[in-house]
């Protein structure tokens, strides 16, 4: 079953961090927002979909969208859990407690050092006085307004950063907080991090864009990314994954406009996923299920 569609409903992110598509500006900041409506339908359509929950980020800061409130809103009436992923690296996040009590289920704070100075080599423009700051404030508006919301410290684990893990996990305990550990992408100190020669820009894509992946009758494993999650941008496009940049060879097309058949169809025939090194999963009945109904509807469209 799809677990979670992640939904940019802005397209700016004010940090620089090196491992980062967003940071090194491989996708551009530009002011569009995603206008309530359109969001209110492609919510509809994730729900319909059966998808269980909605994440406000994907590659952006979502409180940099001073009515992030009114998109959690939205996410709660059409009974989907609602998560958020954020530095909370911001001098003032004026809707910080709209947000929190509109009904936001989870919110995730990512950090990379326990002093400025570790810090700000991978969150590169980030301040680690506000994230402490902000996190104090999740912490008192959640007591004060008894919020069922779960909030978590995750550290992003780089060679460098292993001894900012016992302080990091003091501060969350202190405040009754979630931490966990997960293991970062690249190298913040070389620029640009290897991990971002991934993007489509090093396939030849193009010359390629006519081959179809082959489909194995019985596939032993599938991509989760492509199976369990979904990537729309503030325009309302779809990309392949979660885990390349938002890019026009990455572009799968408009939500809205795209069958679920049709729409895992042409992820799962993208010419990345053939030189793509990320884990997968054993394959399920219900993946199975789901490739053989795409198949086929593509078979017929194809007729």
């Amino acid at each position: 079953m799809p677990i979670v569609a992640y939904i940019d409903t802005i397209d700016v992110c004010h940090l620089e961090c090196p491992t980062c598509p967003r940071g090194v500006r491989v996708m551009k900041n530009t002011s569009k927002k995603m206008p309530l409506e359109l969001f209110e339908k492609i919510v509809a359509k994730v729900k319909s979909e059966d998808y269980a929950q909605i994440g406000l980020y994907s590659w952006n800061e979502p409180f940099l969208n001073l009515t992030l409130h009114e998109y959690v809103s939205i996410v709660k009436r059409a009974g989907l859990a609602c998560e958020i992923s954020s530095t909370l690296s911001l001098r003032r996040i004026a809707g910080l407690e709209k947000v929190l009590c509109a009904g936001l289920d989870h919110l995730t704070v990512s950090v990379s050092g326990a002093d400025q100075a570790t810090y700000e080599r991978n969150h590169v423009g980030g301040n680690l006085r506000y994230v402490l700051e902000n996190l104090q404030r999740v912490r008192e508006i959640i007591d004060r307004n008894k919020l069922s919301t779960v909030a978590r410290v995750r550290m992003i684990r780089f060679s460098y950063n292993n001894e900012a893990e016992e302080p990091l996990r003091a501060i969350a305990d202190d405040l009754g907080l979630n931490f966990e550990i997960i293991e970062g992408g690249g190298d913040p100190d070389q620029k640009p991090s290897p991990i971002l020669q991934l993007t489509p820009e090093w396939f030849d894509l193009e010359n390629d864009r006519g081959s179809k992946r082959p489909l194995q009758e019985s596939p032993s494993e599938v991509c989760s990314l492509l199976f369990d999650k979904l990537t729309i941008d503030c325009d309302g496009m779809v990309y392949l994954c979660c885990a390349f940049p938002n890019t026009e060879s990455l572009k799968i097309g408009a939500y809205l406009n795209l069958g679920v058949d049709d729409l895992l169809m042409h992820r799962f025939r993208h010419p990345l996923c053939r030189v793509c090194s990320m884990p997968r999963r054993p394959i399920q009945d219900e993946d199975r299920s789901r490739l053989g109904k795409a198949r086929q509807m593509s078979l017929v469209a194809a007729d």
